[in-house]
C-alpha cells in the first residue's frame, strides 16, 4: 500500500470564509458531535459525509504542508474508525498512518485496541495484520495482551494457518509475553492448528496441548465462568468476551483431541467445573 501524500497548496496569506468555514467544520468533525454521545443513529449520507469531513482534516493537518492550528487529536482516529463502514475505507485510514509517524506522534495503546476491534468488525482483520507487520511504515505498536489476543481471535478461525502464525511472532517482537504462556491466546492457536488439521498443524497443536494443560491447572476454572446471556452490559466488556473465546476454543480442542484419540478427560474436567460445558449444552 503506497503512502498518500497530501500538499496543501497555498491560497494567499489570509485564509477566505470558505476556507474558514471547512476549517471550522472539519474541526468539528475531530470532536464527537452530542448525536454520537447519545448514540443516536447516523443515516448512511451522515456517517459518510462525517467520514469524509474528518478524514479530509486528519489528511490535512498530518501532511507535510500542515497548518500549526488546529492539532489532530488522538480521539480524531477513534472517530474514523468508527464512522468507517467498509474495509475499503479503512484502507483509506491506513494509507495517513505513516504521516502520523512521521509528526513523531505516537499511537496509544487504546487507539490500537480501536484499530484492531473495528477491523474485526468490518470483517477486514488482514490490514490490522499488515499494520503491524510492518512497523517501520505505521508505527503502529502491539502492546498490549488484549490487542494481540484480539488480532488472534480476528484471524484464527476464517483465514489462513499462517495469518495467525504471523500473529504469533508478533509476540516475540513486540516484547509480550510468550503466546504459549497466556491460556486465551494459546488456546485460540492450538484450536486454529487443530482446524487447519494438516500433519505439520496438528503437530503444531498437539505441541501447544501440554502449556495449555499447564494454564489450565494454575487457572482456577471459576474465574472463567461466563457471565449470565442475560447480562449484555457485563458480556459486551473485554474481559469477558475473553472467557467467551476461551470456551469455545477449549470445546474445539477438546473435540479434536478426541478424534485424534488423545487423553481429553482433563480438559473436559476444567470445562465442567467452569461452567463452559453446561454452558455449550443450554
Amino acid at each position: 500500500m503506497k503512502v498518500s501524500k497530501v500538499k496543501a497548496k497555498a491560497r494567499g496569506t489570509h485564509p477566505t470564509g470558505k476556507a474558514k468555514a471547512a476549517a471550522t467544520t472539519a474541526q468539528a468533525s475531530a470532536t464527537p458531535t452530542e448525536q454520537e454521545r447519545v448514540g443516536t443513529k447516523l443515516t448512511s449520507a451522515e456517517r459518510l459525509a462525517r467520514f469524509n469531513a474528518l478524514y479530509q482534516f486528519v489528511s490535512l493537518h498530518t501532511g507535510k504542508q500542515r497548518p500549526k492550528t488546529p492539532q489532530v487529536r488522538n480521539s480524531a482516529w477513534t472517530h474514523l474508525f468508527g464512522l468507517a463502514t467498509s474495509s475499503q475505507q479503512m484502507e483509506k485510514v491506513v494509507k495517513l498512518f505513516p504521516q502520523w509517524r512521521d509528526m513523531g506522534r505516537a499511537w496509544t495503546p487504546q487507539i490500537a485496541e480501536n484499530f484492531i476491534r473495528r477491523c474485526e468488525e468490518l470483517a477486514c482483520p488482514q490490514i490490522a495484520l499488515q499494520v503491524f507487520t510492518d512497523h517501520p511504515k505505521y508505527g503502529m505498536d502491539l502492546s498490549t495482551l488484549p490487542a494481540a489476543r484480539q488480532l488472534l481471535h480476528s484471524l484464527h478461525v476464517e483465514h489462513p494457518l499462517s495469518d495467525s502464525i504471523a500473529v504469533s511472532a508478533l509476540y516475540k517482537i513486540y516484547d509480550l509475553p510468550p503466546l504459549s504462556s497466556d491460556l486465551i491466546s494459546c488456546a485460540m492457536l492450538a484450536s486454529a492448528c487443530f482446524k487447519n488439521n494438516t500433519p505439520e498443524s496438528v503437530a503444531v497443536a498437539k505441541g501447544l496441548v501440554p502449556s495449555l494443560r499447564s494454564l489450565l491447572e494454575k487457572t482456577p476454572p471459576k474465574d472463567m465462568a461466563l457471565p449470565a446471556k442475560t447480562d449484555k452490559a457485563l458480556r459486551a466488556r473485554t474481559a469477558e468476551k475473553e472467557k467467551a473465546w476461551l470456551a469455545w476454543t477449549l470445546a474445539k480442542i477438546e473435540k479434536a483431541l478426541e478424534k485424534q484419540g488423545e487423553d481429553f478427560a482433563w480438559l473436559r474436567q476444567w470445562r465442567g467445573e467452569s461452567g463452559h460445558l453446561q454452558a455449550a449444552a443450554a
